[in-house]
């Protein structure tokens, strides 16, 4: 073990040698050094040696050359949002807040017959909020998206972000060609075989300057990259008109959930269909939130109150204080937890919310509470996920049972439509993600977290990369991820020197 400290010491000071050795400074970007990096959660922190905003592609390609020469990596990290250890790097991190602008889309390069309508070029640090904002006054619309909008673009579908609803595949299903500058310095365009650019228009134009890529396999790859292809510079996206949503969330149990899952019409009938369920029984049952969400035209006689959301819930999300009192509460009555999460999710009951969709589709200010969260997918079409969940469910019990530990939060699911994506939860299936939350800093959570990781991918449940995990086993992820080979030969080609590895590439053999 020493041995191994003294060579990671040796190889840091290495690094450090390279940079201080340049004389003069080759990069005309500002930078700057010891300035820490830690998500939004406080779980994941570095120290890496520079950290860049960029503005530009010219900006990305600089800070690719510059890593270069002095042989360290480069991360992007999104708005920080994921709870893994995804966006951490000890060498080139790079913020890209400064890349949010909506973009004109270059139609000039498009193929002929191409509707622009809705398609719309966005920078790679755009966050959905802004780029809802930015549809919203033009008429358009995402046609789905997760619970939180704070994420970037970039980030939501490098990882497969997701919503709830069969109809609907990952975010990463929007988008329909990519920019980016690769480990090599070279800018590329990467779209699958039937993207939107045309070769011809695009060559002429860009020469020998830009390469347009219109692969399957490689789109493939690079949609879930999970920033190991390259510095991504913006997206073009598809989205649709306007529309507005009707929500209801109503009290039942997961016994009868299951029952009505087994079934099946619950998933066909609604839009969006989603659960948030007690993962203690009280009374010999499980407490379950039901949301399903279905497309209504605007209102015109509604009442305020059918308008907004839950009043009573909105206001005690607001509290700063409210994440301390449910530590506390958690922490000093364990035995009380199931009580308390039943208590939440009954205080999240509405019988009727319509709005324009993406305010629907967010969840509001719960989305503040200090939170962890672990998320997996299991296969739908063979209703494996249903003995899933009750594993689940049977690794809480018994921790509270032995030990007084306790999940201080419920369990969500949803149901997503599978995609072509490698490194994607839904690769090729039709998937249940399965969603393990808990109040940051409650006694035993992250020791959850353990137990529920090997009981999940027993059951062959995909991990969500932006979640929590600890796999460290190449094998497990290529048993899991049946095309992961096919990523990484992909990637080869765009970083033959591995620009863009960090701790977590390494973690999982990638």
């Amino acid at each position: 073990m020493l041995c191994e400290f003294s060579r990671q010491v040796g190889v840091y000071a290495a690094k450090l040698r390279k940079l201080v050795l340049y004389r003069p400074r080759t990069v005309s970007m500002d930078f700057k050094t010891r300035k820490e990096w830690h998500n939004h959660a406080g779980n994941c922190a570095s120290l890496p040696l520079r950290r860049y905003r960029p503005s530009s592609l010219s900006d990305l390609r600089e800070i690719v050359t510059e890593a270069e020469r002095a042989q360290v990596r480069v991360r992007a990290v999104g708005s920080s949002h994921s709870w893994s250890d995804v966006a951490m790097t000890p060498d080139f991190l790079v913020d890209p807040d400064g890349l949010n602008q909506v973009l004109s889309l270059d139609a000039s390069v498009l193929k002929n017959g191409i509707s622009t309508s809705h398609l719309v070029e966005v920078e790679s640090g755009v966050t959905v909020r802004q780029l809802n904002e930015h549809l919203d006054r033009h008429g358009l619309a995402l046609a789905n998206m997760g619970g939180y909008d704070g994420q970037t673009i970039a980030g939501v579908t490098a990882t497969s972000t997701h919503g709830s609803g069969l109809k609907f595949g990952p975010l990463t299903d929007a988008v329909r060609s990519i920019d980016l500058v690769d480990g090599t310095g070279r800018i590329c365009r990467v779209e699958p075989h039937d993207g939107p650019t045309d070769e011809v228009k695009y060559r002429s134009k860009y020469s020998n300057e830009r390469e347009l890529i219109s692969r399957d396999a490689d789109f493939n790859a690079v949609a879930v990259g999970l920033g190991c292809f390259g510095l991504i510079y913006s997206m073009i996206v598809e989205v649709t008109d306007a529309f507005w949503l009707n929500e209801e969330r109503k009290r039942s149990t997961w016994e009868a959930v299951r029952v009505e899952l087994q079934q099946g019409d619950v998933l066909s009938t609604n839009d969006h269909y989603e659960l948030l369920l007690n993962p203690y029984a009280i009374d010999g049952v499980h407490t379950c939130l039901v949301t399903t969400r279905k497309r209504t035209e605007p209102p015109s006689h509604l009442p305020s109150d059918k308008l907004r959301r839950n009043v009573l819930s909105e206001f005690l999300s607001s509290l700063f204080i409210t994440g301390r009192i449910l530590r506390f509460l958690f922490n000093h009555g364990p035995r009380s937890t199931p009580q308390r999460i039943d208590a939440g999710i009954l205080g999240l009951c509405d019988d009727g919310y319509t709005n324009k969709s993406y305010k629907v589709f967010n969840i509001g200010i719960a989305n503040n509470l200090p939170g962890l969260s672990a998320e997996y997918g299991f296969a739908l079409d063979d209703q494996s996920y249903i003995s899933a969940i009750e594993q689940l469910l049977n690794v809480a019990a018994e921790a509270a049972r032995v030990g007084d530990v306790y999940q201080a939060g419920p369990i969500a699911v949803r149901f997503v439509r599978s995609c072509p994506y490698y490194l994607s939860p839904q690769f090729e299936r039709n998937t249940v993600m399965v969603e393990i939350i808990a109040v940051t800093g409650t006694k035993g959570a992250e020791d959850m977290y353990y137990r529920y990781e090997k009981a999940a991918i027993e059951k062959c449940g995909r991990p969500h990369w932006g979640q929590l995990h600890h796999m460290s086993n190449a094998d497990t992820v290529k048993r899991l991820y049946p095309s992961v080979e096919q990523w990484i030969t992909v990637r080869r080609r765009f970083d033959p020197q591995g620009r863009f590895d960090a701790p977590f590439t390494h973690r999982l053999g990638l």
